[in-house]
């Protein structure tokens, strides 16, 4: 079963993980750039905390400002207060191969087809151990998931892997949620053996 569901528009491409309205919750990501990558909304973030709640939009860099703003209306429909976990800020990155121009109801578009959920893209799994690893182009941008318990460390090493200007990496596997009256939030990892069969499979 593909690990993300694709959303295509002429102006935009979202990857979306969970249904729009999921309960709140982050996963793991890391990203690499081999240039100064200035066409991205939400990366501060990202690499402050190494996880996002999704959808991860993509867009010509010149409609970055105008899918931000859809993707935040996305969030106050999840959570008024634009909590971390439901979808502040929205991750959105320019790339090629998208129009430039958006409609007048490129909101209710894009908004439209992130509730509905999207299609699964035809990708055939890498399959390492008992883990798969999808990966997908968006224009320059290469795009990393993977059921297998990384962390984001480990995953940036996935996204090193590339020659693309910019590459991005995340997991499934820890779903990381809410403290509860102070608990540690579990989390698990795969062995240094694990991680360098998957980074051996991506060569």
């Amino acid at each position: 079963m593909p690990l993300f569901n694709l959303i295509e528009l002429p102006f935009c491409k979202a990857i979306l993980v969970d249904d729009w309205n999921a309960p709140p919750h982050r996963y793991f990501l890391a990203h690499d750039s081999r240039d100064d990558q200035a066409h991205a909304i939400g990366l501060p973030v990202v690499d402050e905390f190494c996880s996002f709640s999704s959808p991860i939009f993509f867009a010509d860099p010149v409609a970055l400002g105008k899918i931000y703003n859809a993707g935040l209306t996305l969030c106050v429909q999840r959570d008024p207060e634009s909590d971390i976990d439901q979808g502040w800020p929205p991750l959105c990155i320019g790339t090629s191969g998208l129009e430039s121009e958006v409609p007048a109801d490129f909101e209710a578009r894009l908004l439209g087809a992130i509730q509905s959920g999207g299609s699964k893209p035809q990708i055939e799994p890498t399959k390492v151990a008992d883990y798969e690893l999808e990966s997908i182009q968006i224009g320059q941008i290469r795009v990393f998931a993977t059921n297998a318990p990384l962390l984001p460390v480990q995953l940036r090493r996935i996204c090193r892997r590339t020659s693309n200007p910019f590459s991005i990496a995340f997991s499934t596997a820890n779903r990381i949620v809410r403290q509860k009256n102070g608990e540690p939030v579990p989390l698990s990892a795969v062995s240094e053996k694990i991680l360098s069969e998957i980074l051996k499979a991506l060569s």
